[in-house]
């Protein structure tokens, strides 16, 4: 089967992000087992490798001028330490007592910490950084979701030409076509 793909600009990120995450597919379907039908945890573990791979190739798209993007690739890269280190202050914060409390809990910040959570490298920034980096994940978050979509229809389809809508009401120009 061969692809091609012609982007309307290839310095995108959403460019870099495709090749990349394409890549990343390809390497992982060639170390894919020849087994039938897969069990509930083969398929669990061949989600959680194209999960991390999506999440690897935005973040290495975007580069590391975005906080988010180097607390992803530094999550991926350091993952058995992380899970390691995770278990550890779950331990420790089961026994930690509540000192005080949060003075900025009054004015209702509480929402402020739901979003440091949710962004990667979050905890350490500052109000306006923080929703400065939201706004940019959440626009890379619906690129990845939008490149997902293309790629399965592709991979289901076998051809894809036109427009695409891209999840935010615009349209991404394509033009994808298959030999099989």
């Amino acid at each position: 089967m061969t692809t091609q793909i012609i982007p309307s600009n290839p310095d995108s990120i959403k460019t870099r992000f495709t090749y990349s995450f394409v890549r990343a597919l390809k390497k992982l379907n060639k170390s894919r087992g020849a087994s039938v039908s897969p069990s509930m945890k083969e398929t669990y573990r061949r989600y959680h490798m194209i999960r991390v791979a999506s999440y690897a190739s935005m973040a290495s798209a975007v580069g590391s001028k975005r906080a988010w993007s180097r607390a992803v690739l530094w999550k991926i890269r350091n993952r058995t330490s992380h899970r390691a280190l995770k278990k550890k202050s779950r331990i420790h914060a089961l026994t930690r007592t509540k000192v005080r409390e949060n003075p900025r809990s009054d004015l209702n910040f509480h929402q402020e910490n739901d979003l440091r959570k949710l962004v990667p490298g979050g905890e350490g920034m500052d109000f306006c950084r923080l929703l400065n980096e939201t706004a940019h994940y959440i626009k890379c978050l619906r690129t990845q979701a939008t490149t997902i979509v293309v790629v399965w229809a592709v991979v289901v389809v076998g051809v894809i030409v036109g427009r695409i809508g891209d999840g935010c009401g615009g349209w991404v120009e394509m033009s994808v076509t298959c030999d099989k």
